[in-house]
């Protein structure tokens, strides 16, 4: 089987488990090939090798890709001016979608033609990648079509998601909680399936390897890109907040982004910029260090769904403190395995992180994270559901 993923970016820093879901799949003799909308990160080489994907085909948008499908545009004036019609009366209420989307065009032109022959193509996110589907769907044969929609991508409201949606043959979503935002798209629930994004085996192994004797039980970790959307700035008010009857805590931040500076500036406002370590970006091996070496995990943004980081924070054994979130109950038991912050979560939130301090539970959380990790969140057996799906639809 062949299969065509078509996402916005590949590899990028943020987004781990689209690497685990190629990884898995081409360890099921699925030929895999990685077709993006966007040109490479500036840390492209780097990724590659850090994420062992220099066997992946991969053909991000360039210069002479963008000019091929303008030219393709040019030579077929009546189907372009279709498809711009198409855009303009799904997009005119959404402006910056709809300049975006002229501006994708060209290299969805361009997708859309190097995938011919291919079994499947799967767009990995459901908002931009639709205009690749838009002109899949107008071809006489076509490949098996599918669509991820599930997170930013829904919250987006992106209009030509929808109809897309609407005509693949399977709508793929990691969690339960998304199921009736989608059939409010006027998606058919039987076309979708719920399939957990999983973490690879060998790093939920290398997660599991550490020594407990190395953790040091008042030691916070925050994993999370340094813009306003993760709230990253809430983090360290938490923190400050126990620093007072805690005076050893450390906090470690993981992440890179425009909002560094101003963290750091907050973090001496507050008092604790001897106790708080800002690493920037670094490599997998050392985040699976850092979370086997911390106790808690405290990550507050408001826009996640089911986030890898809490996965692989499971799987080390660093327990997750969490803002609730659509879906956050089907990853963390309240109690159980971590603990989900309601609305009030600030005072909420230091005095979940001092019972981690004290140990009150720990390790009865830690095993029951680790365990519903392993036995629902593994990557070989999602990639499984969505290989097995596409086989059906040959079926039926």
């Amino acid at each position: 089987m062949r299969v065509a993923y078509v996402t916005m970016q590949f590899p990028a820093p943020t987004e781990t488990f689209a690497c685990s879901d190629v990884e898995a799949l081409r360890g099921q003799s699925v030929e895999v090939h990685v077709f993006t909308l966007r040109p490479p990160h500036g840390r492209h080489e780097e990724l590659v090798r850090e994420r062992d994907l220099a066997s992946v085909p991969i053909k991000a948008l360039t210069v002479r890709r963008a000019l091929a499908g303008l030219g393709h545009a040019i030579r077929r004036p009546l189907a372009t001016a279709g498809l711009v019609r198409w855009l303009v009366r799904s997009t005119w209420r959404q402006p910056s979608h709809l300049i975006k989307s002229l501006i994708l065009l060209p290299g969805s032109l361009t997708i859309a033609r190097e995938v011919e022959g291919f079994d499947v193509v799967h767009l990995f996110w459901g908002h931009y990648p639709a205009i690749v589907g838009r002109l899949l769907l107008r071809q006489r044969t076509r490949p098996i079509l599918s669509v991820f929609l599930g997170a930013y991508d829904l919250l987006l409201g992106y209009a030509p998601s929808g109809e897309i949606a609407r005509a693949a043959d399977w709508v793929f979503t990691h969690a339960r909680a998304n199921l009736g935002d989608i059939v409010a798209l006027g998606v058919r629930p039987d076309r979708v399936r719920v399939v957990y994004r999983g973490l690879p085996t060998a790093l939920v192994t290398l997660l599991d390897a550490g020594d407990e004797e190395a953790r040091d039980p008042q030691r916070v970790l925050s994993v999370a890109r340094l813009i306003p959307d993760k709230r990253v700035e809430k983090v360290l008010e938490v923190f400050a907040s126990v620093v007072p009857r805690w005076p050893k805590a450390s906090l470690v931040v993981l992440g890179e982004g425009p909002e560094r500076p101003a963290l750091e500036r907050m973090a001496r406002t507050l008092g604790i910029e001897r106790q708080v370590v800002f690493r920037g970006h670094v490599s997998r091996d050392e985040v699976v260090s850092e979370m086997r070496r911390s106790s808690a995990l405290l990550m507050l943004s408001a826009n996640e769904r089911l986030p890898n980081v809490v996965k692989e924070a499971m799987a080390a054994g660093c327990v997750p403190v969490v803002a609730r979130t659509p879906g956050i109950e089907e990853l963390v038991e309240d109690g159980g395995s971590g603990f989900i912050l309601e609305p009030d979560w600030l005072a909420e939130a230091g005095s979940r992180i001092e019972r981690v301090f004290r140990g009150e539970g720990v390790d009865a959380m830690r095993a029951a994270g680790g365990a519903h990790v392993r036995e629902r969140f593994d990557a070989s057996v999602s990639m499984r559901a969505y290989r097995e799906a596409w086989v059906s639809v040959v079926d039926r």
